[in-house]
């Protein structure tokens, strides 16, 4: 894996309105399980900024591959559109659907002079 991101001021900015945004990588990463991701999803979780492939466990497609947020109505799962695997956001690990026991893939966040970096 090896893929670096920098987030633009937009992504930054809605990253305060307790959402997890969609982040283009700028070449697709190939992820240990063998799929390729082409884009994280960021967001604050309890004060932290998170970044996870965005790729379902289950089956590889987006979570966000619907028309919802990522973000499930409770506010503190992800959800996949497609399958409704249901994943923390503390930690990526899916706890109700079709990949229960499995996590998705955490990138690295790299807060440096107010800029946010993410790396896959």
């Amino acid at each position: 894996m090896a893929g670096r991101v920098d987030l633009t001021l937009a992504e930054v900015q809605a990253l305060c309105l307790d959402v997890f945004v969609r982040v283009a990588l700028p070449t697709p990463v190939w992820l240990p399980d063998g799929n390729l991701a082409t884009s994280v999803l960021v967001g604050r979780v309890e004060g932290e900024i998170r970044a996870y492939a965005n790729i379902c466990r289950h089956h590889p497609v987006p979570l966000d591959s619907g028309e919802l947020p990522v973000l499930a109505p409770d506010g503190v799962h992800l959800l996949c559109q497609s399958h409704g695997a249901l994943y923390r956001a503390t930690d990526g690990a899916c706890i109700a659907g079709p990949c229960v026991g499995q996590a998705l893939f955490r990138a690295k966040v790299v807060v440096l002079a107010g800029r946010i970096s993410v790396e896959l």
